[in-house]
């Protein structure tokens, strides 16, 4: 679809909070360390639509279950690394597991910037992805280029899912306004 810059599948964007947490074991060269840690399936497109940049290493590579992990600047800082590159090649231990580190994102908010950042890791397993990620093209010169691209989407997605009645989207500008509104409202408390 013309209408239509990128695509990709991953389980939520990097602004929403709830993602799916859970304890985290890497032996950082000097001591093994265990922590919680919020976790994320996106595929190497994800990084690409959302602007994130890396500092150290490579995206995952894609693949349809968990092989490889892409973390933030937090997580290296929280695991004990004196530097992104040092994570990488390092081993991520989830019960008995292996899955090496090859990449570092650099670090942003995934709440609210009065938060702390919180260690991330990121992988490209496709079977935990559940949302697909549009990026449509800029609308400049074309007014309602965004409407006939949805209304492209929503035929297509009716074709494949027929018993789903639901055709749902969100634009994450929306879900940053709301995010800023909520932080004003609570930053006078």
């Amino acid at each position: 679809m013309p209408e239509i810059e990128k695509v990709s599948l991953a389980s939520n964007s990097p602004a929403h909070f709830g993602w799916r947490s859970m304890t985290m074991k890497v032996n950082n060269g000097k001591n093994e360390v265990e922590l919680m840690t919020e976790n994320m399936n996106a595929d190497p497109e994800y990084f690409d639509i959302y602007k994130l940049k890396l500092v150290a290493g490579k995206v995952p590579d894609q693949s349809d279950t968990l092989k490889e992990y892409l973390v933030n600047e937090a997580f290296t800082k929280a695991f004990g690394f004196s530097n992104p590159e040092e994570a990488i090649g390092k081993f991520v231990d989830d019960d008995g597991k292996k899955t090496p580190i090859v990449g570092v994102l650099k670090d942003f908010h995934t709440t609210s910037t009065h938060d702390p950042i919180k260690p991330v890791a990121y992988s490209s397993s496709r079977n935990n992805s559940y949302n697909i990620h549009i990026a449509l093209k800029p609308q400049a010169g074309s007014p309602g280029l965004w409407k006939a691209g949805l209304d492209k989407i929503e035929r297509e997605f009716k074709k494949l899912y027929p018993e789903d009645p639901d055709f749902n989207y969100k634009f994450l500008m929306k879900r940053s306004q709301l995010f800023i509104r909520r932080n004003r409202i609570f930053q006078d408390y």
